[in-house]
Parts: C-alpha cells; sequence; structure tokens
C-alpha cells in the first residue's frame, strides 16, 4: 500500500510515524511518500541559524511542548530528546485574570531567573 502525506508539518510526520507503527503491528507493508514544497521539513516549526555564528540559533515558529502534547512527548521520550524548561519556578497560571500590578510584579519575578 501506498500513502502519500501533503505537507511535513509535525501533524504529517506524526500521522506518518503512527501509520508506521500500525503497519508493524498488522505485520503489512507500507510506502510512505510525504510532498512537501520546502526544502527543509517541520512545517512552522524551524530554527534559523546565523550563517555567520552558528551558535546564534532564533526558533521561528512554534517552540513550546504543552504537557497535553501526548504524541509528542512520547516521541522525545522514545528519541531521548532533552527539553528545556522555559520557567524554571514551574510555569504561570494562566487560568484568571491578573490586574496591572500582578502582572508587573510577575514580570519582575520573571526577570530575576
Amino acid at each position: 500500500m501506498k500513502i502519500i502525506i501533503i505537507g511535513s508539518g509535525p501533524s504529517a510526520l506524526f500521522a506518518a510515524r503512527e501509520l508506521k507503527k500500525l503497519a508493524k503491528e498488522k505485520n503489512k507493508t507500507i510506502e510512505i511518500v510525504i510532498l512537501e514544497k520546502k526544502d527543509v521539513v517541520g512545517g512552522k516549526c524551524n530554527t534559523y541559524s546565523d550563517p555567520k555564528y552558528s551558535e546564534r540559533k532564533t526558533e521561528m515558529g512554534a517552540t513550546l511542548v504543552a504537557p497535553n502534547y501526548g504524541p509528542v512527548l512520547a516521541a522525545i521520550k522514545e528519541n531521548n530528546i532533552e527539553l528545556e524548561n522555559i520557567l524554571p519556578f514551574g510555569g504561570l497560571n494562566l487560568s484568571r485574570s491578573r490586574s496591572i500590578s500582578e502582572t508587573i510584579q510577575l514580570i519582575k519575578e520573571i526577570d530575576q531567573f
């Protein structure tokens, strides 16, 4: 069976990954072809590296992994990829509105890290 996937963003890549796993579980052979118009994969997930200073990198799209991204977290674990905590004190509680003074205080706390 031949499967063609249009685009190489995260959803497409994870779909291909899951299809391969499923085929293996069912002892089926599949061929997956991913068509991408750009010369890189990842869709909106893209890291720009400065050609002059390779140690300088900037994320050009999606950069965060939320706790509810099960398939992504599973792939990260399977591939022993290290995650970086961006909020070392455990993150923000965004479930409520804040006053301007509370927001300023929160920014000051974040800035201390």
